[in-house]
């Protein structure tokens, strides 16, 4: 499924704005899973309902916090940290910009992980990672 996406270099829209704010700013090269880029549809819904371009940021950045946590990588006998710790740096970023909000209420997805437990068909021990 192909997304619609836009972006000036320079900042002609609230929603170029919005990506510059998210790292989300060359096509095919984004911040969600497999490098994906947010669709515009998504940031004009985020920027009309989070009131800001702040508020906006803060809803984009749980949305991406929400992708993310279910993609943790398993590497040989430890956890791999190449997207593990993508979960708590969006929800940090998340919580930054409502702060930073006219409307601190504004929310988003909250999602919410206390561990992993490792199961393989190799591993006698599944609390590796619990």
């Amino acid at each position: 499924m192909s997304v619609s996406f836009t972006f000036n270099t320079s900042p002609v829209t609230d929603r170029d704005e919005l990506r510059i704010v998210i790292g989300d700013t060359t096509f095919d090269d984004g911040p969600a899973p497999n490098r994906a880029n947010l669709s515009d549809e998504l940031l004009d819904h985020w920027l009309d309902v989070g009131g800001s371009i702040n508020g906006a940021a803060a809803m984009a950045f749980d949305h991406l916090a929400a992708l993310w946590v279910s993609r943790p990588v398993f590497g040989p006998g430890e956890l791999s940290t190449i997207h593990a710790n993508l979960y708590p740096y969006y929800t940090r970023l998340a919580d930054l910009y409502r702060a930073r909000s006219s409307d601190p209420d504004v929310s988003g997805t909250v999602v919410s992980v206390t561990s992993f437990t490792k199961s393989d068909g190799y591993s006698d021990n599944g609390s590796e990672y619990t």
